[in-house]
Parts: structure tokens; C-alpha cells; sequence
């Protein structure tokens, strides 16, 4: 019984045209089924629920390709970081380091000021 209504509920959220909309829930539907249904893993359920076909959808490729642009980005600002700590132990001045890994000398002296407070 639980099974067809939740099949059903994707079946009708799947057909609501605002993808934000959507999207939001579709995301409460899973986290609801996976609670229904916590002896099964979320692949499972994905599965049991068709909620696979939602990750072909357009709105969730872009979605998840931006989230993984963001997080190449933060990496590579968490790379900076802790360049301008190793060039900092090593005695560059912070406007060397600024000019060596391209962040703004505000941020590396913010940087800075945290490597000599631990």
C-alpha cells in the first residue's frame, strides 16, 4: 500500500512544471521514504521508486554539475590557503605570498594572522 502511494506521489511531483518546485519536493519525498523504509539502502529505494529517472532530468544534471564546479573551486581556494601558510613558515612576506598564489593581500594577511594565533 505504502509502496503505490509513493510511487504514485513521484509519479504526480514528476509532473510539475516549476523544476525548482520539483525539485524541492522531490528531495522531501526521498528523505520521507527513506524514513518509511529505513531497512533499505537509498539505492533501493531510488530504484523500488523510479526516483533514478529524476537524476537524468536537466534540472538535476545542471544542479549537480554546478555543485561540483563550487566544489573545485573551494578546493583549490583551500589549496591557496594552505600555500600561503607553508610560504609564510618559510619567511616570504605577505606581500610575496599574495603576489605567488594570486589572493588579494587581505585575505593572506587575514591568513597570516591566523597561522601566528595557533
Amino acid at each position: 500500500m505504502a509502496l503505490e502511494k509513493g510511487r504514485q506521489l513521484v509519479e504526480d511531483v514528476d509532473k510539475i512544471e516549476d523544476e525548482d518546485e520539483r525539485f524541492k519536493i522531490m528531495e522531501l519525498l526521498d528523505t520521507l521514504i527513506a524514513y518509511k523504509f529505513n531497512n533499505l539502502t537509498q539505492e533501493e529505494l531510488r530504484e523500488m521508486f523510479g526516483l533514478d529517472e529524476f537524476k537524468k532530468s536537466r534540472l538535476y544534471q545542471d544542479i549537480y554539475q554546478e555543485g561540483e564546479k563550487e566544489g573545485k573551486q573551494e578546493g583549490k581556494q583551500e589549496t591557496k590557503l594552505e600555500m600561503v601558510d607553508a610560504l609564510f613558515r618559510r619567511g616570504f612576506s605577505v606581500e610575496d605570498i599574495a603576489d605567488i598564489v594570486q589572493l588579494d593581500i587581505d585575505t593572506v594577511r587575514l591568513r597570516v594572522q591566523k597561522v601566528q594565533d595557533n
